[in-house]
């Protein structure tokens, strides 16, 4: 008799955890959320998606001519085996420029929000389509806006700070700002970059110089990259070491801690100053 009651109360934990396990999946992808945050990543990826593009067609040759240092027999050989999508494969020489004015035109129109549900997924595939022709030119940049794209022509990102939705206002139809898809979209890119900065810092610790705490200071005195002259930190090793042990810690660390909620706003405050020393 004991032994079925311990077996029905087993049980009946069991089912209760499942339970609050499915309820919590539901809860953390299907819930409806307010879908500004992503129409702003809208504006932000698209306008830097335009910027790219617009830097790209200042020298459009070099970057996708047939004699450029991105010339089609070179990087058809590095991608020998391989799929990489791109568009450029089938333009016929005379028409790349005008192409590529049309595909600016397209980007511009997802920037601004205008035919959203169409321009989104061309300016996608018009970024993939660049990235692998002019392959040895991307950096990350180029993929982390991919990525993001992707996920933004999934979801409601022009149901403000759009064209579309001042049409919609100016028609009198109304569109919800809450859905299931926008969070859908924020959940798929949160986990991305978790997921891209989980490897970035794996990747790092097979680097000699992360173990060693010199890979920042080999950034810092590198000429070619240098906006700022950071030299003066030659006296100051204990600090470029610092910077290169907790840029691993943080990158590694990364898709634990962001999620707690306390842990949160120093774990992108952190993130933040990273970057913008990457950029300085």
């Amino acid at each position: 008799m004991i032994a079925a009651k311990v077996v029905v109360a087993v049980f009946a934990a069991i089912s209760a955890c499942i339970n609050d396990s499915i309820t919590s999946w539901e809860r953390f992808w299907f819930t409806p959320i307010d879908s500004f945050h992503l129409c702003v990543a809208r504006v932000l990826a698209g306008g830097m998606l335009m910027y790219s593009h617009l830097v790209w067609g200042l020298h459009f040759d070099a970057f996708f001519g047939d004699l450029g240092f991105n010339n089609s027999a070179l990087v058809k050989s590095l991608q020998e085996g391989g799929y990489a999508m791109s568009f450029w494969w089938y333009v016929p020489e005379d028409w790349k420029f005008l192409v590529h004015i049309s595909c600016c035109f397209v980007i511009f129109s997802f920037f601004v929000g205008l035919f959203t549900r169409v321009t989104s997924v061309l300016s996608w595939v018009i970024a993939v389509s660049y990235a692998h022709r002019a392959m040895l030119a991307n950096f990350g940049l180029d993929q982390i806006l991919c990525m993001l794209v992707m996920y933004l022509m999934l979801s409601p990102c022009a149901a403000s700070l759009s064209v579309d939705a001042l049409i919609r206002n100016w028609r009198g139809k109304s569109q919800p700002t809450a859905s299931v898809m926008a969070n859908v979209a924020s959940r798929l890119i949160q986990l991305h970059l978790c997921v891209i900065y989980v490897f970035a810092g794996l990747s790092k610790l097979q680097g000699e110089t992360w173990w060693r705490g010199d890979a920042v200071w080999n950034a810092l005195a590198n000429y070619e990259y240098q906006s700022l002259d950071m030299t003066f930190l030659a006296a100051w090793p204990i600090a470029t070491h610092a910077l290169s042990l907790g840029t691993i810690m943080w990158e590694v660390s990364f898709c634990l801690l962001v999620w707690n909620r306390r842990l949160r706003p120093i774990v992108l405050l952190a993130g933040l100053g990273m970057h913008v020393g990457i950029g300085a």
